[in-house]
């Protein structure tokens, strides 16, 4: 089992209230809901590559498209508190999961979702969940949630990905972990050569290989855990890396400027021996 992952967070997060959602699992059709911590947010923006175009599809933050097409991501339920949904194309939406307050767990406040993932049969849908352990002490825990009930829970890993499978590949403070598809064993398979903390790995599309975030840059290895490189490197630090339909790894680099509480990020995207950047 990995330490705990413990990450600063602002003061205001603490401010956490307990609420109970009335909208339990089950489709809804509309665009939800309530701004986080008081302040509005633009919602889930679709960005088409080739054309740059963008539109807003749905309010909401932490979205994953499946391959199907279907949009997974996290609603307000309450004040800081969050539940998943699955929205299809014209935006008619299921919520998968109770609101976050809702959830067990040992915190001092309600804790809150984050990233999700949808299985690859979208019977599943893994979630990142993080809570207080103490004041200022922010811990993250993985929960595979069935039907809208909780299947599997993963304590000190986040950042799930799932595997053509039905496995899992975690993050952790150290290292990289895979889920066989029982959803029972777990088993590190960077061979303790990553010595800090990883997140956000994706899986290439036949599942032979995934990147991931480590060290502030985007690297590389083949699930078996051979060929760990670093695949892309800058200034700044790389996140989110993800994989075009063509199998090419697709980092977001975060710019340093801020306007407020906006922060502006920027897409490069890897072609060949060139790196090209939308904005």
């Amino acid at each position: 089992m990995p330490p705990r992952v413990v990450r600063p967070r602002f003061a205001t997060d603490l401010s956490i209230r307990r609420h109970q959602s009335n909208l339990k699992p089950g489709r809804h059709q509309g665009r939800s809901v309530s701004p986080r911590m008081g302040r509005p947010y633009l919602g889930i923006i679709r960005l088409d590559l080739s054309t740059g175009g963008k539109r807003r599809f749905l309010q909401g933050r932490n979205p994953w498209m499946h391959p199907s097409g279907k949009t997974v991501f996290a609603q307000s339920c309450g004040s800081l508190v969050s539940r998943i949904a699955v929205a299809d194309a014209s935006g008619l939406f299921e919520v998968v999961t109770p609101c976050s307050s809702e959830v067990e767990s040992p915190s001092l406040t309600p804790p809150d979702f984050e990233f999700s993932k949808l299985s690859p049969d979208e019977s599943r849908v893994a979630v990142e969940m993080r809570y207080f352990a103490d004041v200022g002490e922010v811990v993250y825990t993985t929960i595979v949630f069935e039907g809208g009930e909780e299947r599997a829970r993963f304590d000190g890993y986040y950042g799930p990905e799932w595997l053509p499978d039905g496995g899992l590949v975690l993050s952790a403070a150290e290292g990289l972990f895979v889920v066989d598809a029982t959803l029972s064993d777990v088993v590190r398979i960077d061979g303790d050569r990553l010595a800090g903390p990883t997140n956000n790995p994706s899986i290439h599309p036949d599942g032979t290989q995934l990147v991931f975030e480590f060290n502030q840059q985007i690297w590389a290895m083949n699930i078996d855990g051979t060929e760990l490189r670093e695949l892309v490197f800058g200034s700044r630090a790389l996140r989110y890396p993800t994989w075009s339909p063509k199998a090419i790894p697709l980092p977001t680099s975060p710019c340093p400027s801020r306007t407020g509480t906006t922060r502006q990020s920027t897409l490069p995207i890897l072609q060949k021996e060139r790196v090209r950047t939308w904005i």
